[in-house]
């Protein structure tokens, strides 16, 4: 499967303004549960782009967050559920979600819509940005979860170089049930940055009850579908990023891909996306030069890695043109 960039998101949707309310389901009825957003008080960037520090951060749970709830719709049993849209500053979102056929997984997306000018981050974001903060702690029913991650963009900008999305994309959500074909209530909530010359970190919760017998909607069907041809295809070992190492100084991160990767008739140049499970910052790397039938990305930290740096498996996409590699690897 071949990734493309977040925003070009397929499937049916609409903006709704505010005060403005996605259509009924098919019958016209619908099934109430609650969704919270927490929308917290502005904080002043110190120069235009500059992402919410640390202080800012700490500065705003000083403040009470301005909360609103808000309904979301879903549809009635054996229909598949969705969430009212959650109106923010520069975006909205809402869930989306319904039961495998054979019901042994709930397949969910948290779809976001940004309005022009903004946007929001990738697993990784870079120097500057926000992560996406997904839990789905308090859901019931629900023995284990996944989230996944569409093919990013690289964005350069006066607070740096990020990695992310724009226009509008969708975090697909697997989901296990812990008793299948039990009712399943999902309780999504986390934070994301919506961004633009100023971050808003958005607190959400959001509640979508499922219920025993949810079958498939075609607009959730085909919106969840067109979330997952978003996501980077998996490496079979020859493609993509087949190998990385840190120098033994711990001041160099060294990725390498075959060449014919960097080829595939594409104009723009090759980027990578770098995730860390030790959340080390890494900006989109463009830096690829060829080595022999390799293409060698480098990253040089101003401090050295530790030693633990090198354990668990670091993320790499590899993306050329509309094409791109997923590959998960330890350091060598």
């Amino acid at each position: 499967m071949h990734g493309k960039t977040g925003h070009e998101n397929g499937g049916s949707r609409r903006s709704y303004t505010a005060g403005e309310r996605p259509p009924p389901n098919h019958h016209g009825k619908m099934k109430l549960s609650r969704t919270s957003v927490f929308m917290p008080k502005l904080c002043a960037a110190p120069s235009p782009g500059y992402i919410v520090s640390m202080y800012c951060f700490r500065k705003l749970t000083l403040r009470m967050f301005l909360s609103c709830t808000l309904f979301a719709a879903s549809g009635a049993s054996a229909r598949a559920a969705e969430s009212a849209w959650v109106q923010t500053m520069g975006s909205q979102f809402r869930l989306i979600a319904q039961k495998s056929f054979d019901g042994k997984t709930v397949d969910a997306g948290l779809q976001i819509q940004l309005e022009p000018g903004w946007k929001t981050y990738w697993r990784s974001p870079g120097s500057s940005g926000l992560p996406p903060q997904i839990s789905l702690t308090g859901s019931v029913n629900v023995a284990a979860f996944s989230v996944a991650y569409p093919v990013p963009s690289a964005y350069d900008d006066k607070s740096g170089r990020s990695a992310g999305y724009k226009g509008s994309v969708t975090f697909p959500i697997t989901i296990e049930p812990l008793f299948p074909g039990q009712e399943t209530k999902l309780t999504v909530s986390g934070m994301l940055g919506i961004c633009k010359e100023i971050c808003v970190p958005v607190p959400f919760a959001i509640d979508l009850d499922l219920g025993k017998e949810v079958a498939s909607s075609a607009n959730v069907a085909r919106a969840l579908l067109s979330a997952k041809s978003q996501l980077p295809s998996e490496t079979d070992g020859t493609s993509g990023i087949v190998k990385a190492r840190l120098s033994p100084d711990g001041t160099t991160l060294t990725g390498e891909a075959a060449w014919r990767d960097a080829l595939n008739g594409a104009a723009e140049k090759p980027v990578l996306f770098v995730a860390s499970p030790h959340g080390v910052t890494i900006d989109p790397l463009r830096n690829g030069r060829r080595e022999g039938k390799r293409m060698v990305f480098e990253k040089r930290f101003h401090k050295p890695l530790k030693a633990k740096h090198r354990d668990g498996k670091w993320v790499f996409v590899l993306k050329t043109g509309e094409t791109a590699v997923k590959s998960t690897l330890p350091i060598q």
